[in-house]
């Protein structure tokens, strides 16, 4: 039997213009390496807007209800309070109030809304630092939290004043 050779028009052996199986398989390779690294790009993108999903949530919430306690007529010396919120499952909420003494100032200087006081006398107002913390737990079994902290004056009553 005689094995016959393929010979094109020129008259020459023609070329093997094919891949090799090696090739195909580091191409393979090459582009599973680049899929997989793709995919997990994806995947952190997805898990990074969840968590700020989840924190521009509880910010939202937070200001409403800290606004809500700033506006009511209350006590703030010493308040605190906590809770759920009702729009939001399994974010709860503390509040705490505390009379605000600036490092600077001594316990009779404390910021007042008449500039005309004189150092020495009484301040008519007060100034709170209140801390609104809020938690929640996002499924990870790791609670996540923050805390928003603002100032409150307060007017003195009329007798804390006098006397």
């Amino acid at each position: 039997m005689k094995a016959s050779i393929l010979i094109n028009k020129e008259g020459k052996l023609p070329s093997n213009k094919g891949f090799t199986l090696l090739e195909v398989m580091i191409s393979l390779a090459i582009l599973a390496i680049g899929l997989v690294t793709v995919m997990q790009l994806f995947s952190s993108s997805l898990r990074n807007a969840k968590v700020s999903q989840d924190y521009t949530k509880a910010v939202f919430a937070a200001r409403q209800m800290l606004e809500q306690i700033l506006v009511e007529e209350k006590d703030f010396d010493g308040f605190s309070d906590s809770g759920v919120f009702e729009n939001l499952q399994g974010y709860s909420w503390d509040v705490v109030s505390e009379l605000y003494e600036p490092e600077e100032l001594g316990l009779d200087e404390r910021y007042s809304l008449t500039p005309e006081e004189e150092i020495g006398k009484e301040p008519v107002t007060d100034t709170y630092k209140i801390d609104f913390k809020v938690v929640w737990s996002p499924g990870s079994g790791k609670s996540k939290s923050f805390t928003i902290s603002t100032l409150k004056l307060v007017q003195r009553k009329v007798e804390d004043v006098i006397s």
